[in-house]
Formats: structure tokens, C-alpha cells, sequence
């Protein structure tokens, strides 16, 4: 993270990061299987906040 925030640039309150900037930076992934997975899992989640906002109280 360090290093991308290292190489934000912008003259605003919001910095860019531009993708030829992202492409000359060695990182990883997991795998898309893994990727899969941990999508479901935050969707799963996003479904139950969105179960208990809406609930009486």
C-alpha cells in the first residue's frame, strides 16, 4: 500500500493513480478461485446488513 500511495499524484484534496503507474508495480493476487470466494462472502454480507437495516426495532 505504501508504495501506491507513494505514487499518487493530483493538486486536489483527491489523488490519482493512473494504470501505466500500476502496471510498473509487482503485486499480488489471490487466486480467482479464492477471488470468487471472498466475493461471495462480502456479498453474503452486504445482504445481511441490508436484512438487519431493514428490520424493526
Amino acid at each position: 500500500m505504501a508504495k501506491i500511495h507513494a505514487r499518487a499524484t493530483g493538486t486536489t484534496s483527491v489523488a490519482a493513480i493512473y494504470p501505466n503507474t500500476l502496471n510498473n508495480l509487482t503485486y499480488r493476487l489471490p487466486i480467482i478461485h479464492e477471488q470468487l470466494k471472498i466475493g461471495k462472502f462480502f456479498k453474503q454480507l452486504d445482504s445481511l446488513i441490508a436484512l438487519h437495516q431493514r428490520k424493526p426495532k
